[in-house]
């Protein structure tokens, strides 16, 4: 038992020693593999198609606050005083996984979107000496239209699905009342 703490107790000393630094990382690499889950606990799927921008920039003053922006390649400043111009694309491998490479300042906000069903999503990155090499996921649930929610550090926000049609109720028709008969009407004969 006291094996076990001991090394519980060294395995959080190093991560602490790691993650304390305050110096920027040099040549971090960040590796996201998004992935796209169409029904409320259906399969996932990798999501090739997702693409994204990088920003050094802190989220404190800026954000990602539509589809439009994501897709542009800015962000905005949270005061209204602008935006700001992506200072990075990612690389995006054969199996749909995100490389944002070679990120060298502290504080960086990295952007993710999907053109095919206009999912994006947004997180703050605070690059921390040691932290050389990182590899996360995230799950676009398509299945959560018109929602935004918080993943693994990501705000993902979901349109809202298509628009359903009015689903027009029928209307019972009234049948009119039947006419009222007149009695037959009987040829008057001549008298003789």
């Amino acid at each position: 038992m006291t094996a076990i703490l001991r090394n519980a107790f060294l395995i959080t000393l190093a991560a602490l020693a790691v993650s304390c630094g305050k110096d920027p990382v040099m040549d971090c690499h960040f590796v996201v593999t998004p992935y796209i889950q169409k029904e409320k606990g259906g399969p996932e799927e990798i999501n090739p198609d997702a693409k994204g921008y990088f920003f050094y920039a802190d989220s404190a003053f800026y954000m990602v606050d539509s589809y439009e922006t994501a897709a542009s390649g800015k962000i905005v400043a949270k005061d209204g005083s602008g935006v700001r111009e992506a200072n990075g694309i990612p690389d995006t491998d054969e199996t749909g996984t995100v490389n944002y490479r070679n990120l060298t300042d502290g504080t960086a906000i990295l952007v993710l979107y999907d053109e095919a069903t206009g999912i994006w999503c947004w997180r703050q990155l605070y690059l921390e000496k040691g932290q050389n090499y990182v590899v996360t996921r995230i799950r676009f649930r398509e299945w959560r239209a018109g929602e935004t929610y918080k993943e693994a550090g990501w705000i993902v926000t979901v349109p809202p699905g298509p628009e359903e049609p009015p689903v027009e109720e029928e209307l019972p028709v009234e049948e009119e009342p039947p006419a009222e008969e007149e009695p037959p009407v009987e040829p008057e004969t001549p008298d003789l």
